[in-house]
């Protein structure tokens, strides 16, 4: 039959553009107030450095950003103190992830990372950035 098209329903959605950047994320507060360093996937397709009076968008990792959810990421510890969020493990991106720093007045925290994201079920790594924080409230 000529004219006939088929859809295939449950075939995977197409691939998305992924771009991480490598990022220095410092927060230094001077000792008066707390400090907060932090680098967030969100699962708007968003990435962010977070800091103790701001969030801001670092651009985005997902594009389109409705496809986040069938990627993942991993975050190793390279070096230094161990933030909060998921280490050392495949995460879904189909919920955001942070890894963060929160120190009190007079102290300090850094670490490096190594961020992977990959399509979840698959081995290849898309995109890899270094990730540097930094929350000193010394």
């Amino acid at each position: 039959m000529s004219g006939v098209h088929a859809i295939l329903l449950g075939s995977s959605p197409m691939d998305a553009t992924i771009t991480i950047s490598d990022e220095f994320i410092s927060d230094v507060s001077g000792g008066f107030t707390q400090a907060r360093a932090g680098y967030r996937l969100g699962s708007d397709g968003t990435a962010y450095e977070v800091l103790f009076l701001a969030t801001n968008s670092l651009g985005a990792w997902c594009d389109p950003a409705y496809l986040s959810g069938v990627y993942e990421a991993q975050a190793t510890l390279v070096s230094g103190d161990t933030p909060t969020g998921t280490l050392g493990s495949w995460v879904s991106l189909g919920s955001t992830q942070t890894w963060v720093f929160l120190v009190a007045p007079g102290s300090a925290k850094s670490c490096v990372l190594t961020v992977e994201i990959r399509k979840t079920g698959t081995a290849t790594v898309l995109d890899t950035a270094t990730i540097t924080l930094l929350a000193d409230a010394t």
